[in-house]
Formats: structure tokens, C-alpha cells, sequence
């Protein structure tokens, strides 16, 4: 969960995490930030947020 889909958004440790996820080889696939807006909708079914905004 980010300020905006955008990878340059956020602060350094969302952005770092990011990165680290990505590159990760997970079993699944990471889709990248989502906004608020898109929890709701269905565009994911797990978001790892910070404990501020979650």
C-alpha cells in the first residue's frame, strides 16, 4: 500500500522493500504499490502495508 502506483513514490523504506520483493523468487506474483482505492477493487489479494497505515 504506497501514495500512488508509481515506484519513485513513497518513502525509502516502502521503496526499498519494493525493490526487494520484486527481485525476490516468490511463488507468487507481486503486482507492485497499490493506492487505498484498489484494495476494495479486487486488484490484489494480499496487501503488506506498514504498521502507520495499517
Amino acid at each position: 500500500l504506497n501514495i500512488g502506483v508509481e515506484e519513485v513514490k513513497g518513502v525509502d523504506e516502502i521503496r526499498k522493500a519494493a525493490a526487494v520483493l520484486k527481485e525476490a523468487p516468490l511463488p507468487i506474483r507481486y503486482h507492485g504499490f497499490v493506492e487505498g482505492d484498489d484494495v476494495g477493487h479486487g486488484v490484489v489479494d494480499v496487501v503488506v502495508t506498514d504498521g502507520f497505515t495499517g
